[in-house]
């Protein structure tokens, strides 16, 4: 098996470790026993869970951006993608949440997490710049700053997870809260859009 093989394997087994018993619980035993791999191999590619807990993060983060390329090239509807991409947004969140099992503010202050989170936000306002260009060359939305209007976009759906989470007892969402959420984030969307449309 090559080095990228076992890499991927060694994301794929954490991935769902972490998902099911949370980074709290989950040991790098845990992990390794999972993959019939000796602790001593798992450390030679990652020498502590912090990192390995990065570096799966990191790979949900590149699938997210796939998912986002995907919804963007598939349709021409803008405010129907927008919709699309902020579901999917607030999918990946409660994923990541549940794969560490701890407070929004906890997850948020793991070794790696910011910059992580910068370079993600840098990656999603590139796809919805673009998104919003060509809404603007197809006369569909007037935009005076793409970069304002992007920010303000994905500004919003941070803070409308983030007040449905401090009303959460737990900081986790329950599929009420889930729903609850899933609509006002299809109202706020259709209002957005409806402020740029030409």
């Amino acid at each position: 098996m090559s080095q990228k093989d076992t890499i991927t394997n060694i994301l794929e087994a954490s991935q769902e470790q972490f998902g099911q018993f949370g980074f709290a619980k989950t040991t790098m035993t845990d992990i390794a026993t999972h993959l019939g791999l000796s602790k001593a191999s798992l450390y030679y590619y990652f020498p502590d869970k912090e990192m390995l807990f990065t570096s799966v993060v990191e790979k949900e983060q590149k699938d997210f951006i796939g998912l986002m390329q995907g919804l963007i090239s598939k349709d021409d509807d803008i405010e129907k993608i927008l919709t699309g991409i902020a579901l999917l947004h607030l999918k990946y969140f409660s994923k990541l949440i549940n794969l560490a099992k701890l407070k929004a503010s906890e997850y948020c202050e793991m070794p790696g997490m910011k910059e992580l989170r910068n370079k993600l936000r840098k990656a999603e306002l590139a796809l919805i710049i673009d998104l919003l260009k060509s809404g603007v060359n197809n006369k569909k939305v007037r935009i005076d700053d793409f970069n304002k209007v992007a920010s303000l976009f994905l500004d919003s759906m941070i803070g409308l997870r983030m007040i449905h989470l401090k009303r959460s007892s737990n900081f986790i969402f329950t599929p009420t809260e889930l729903k609850n959420l899933e609509k006002q984030i299809k109202e706020f969307v259709h209002i957005f859009i409806n402020g740029i449309k030409k």
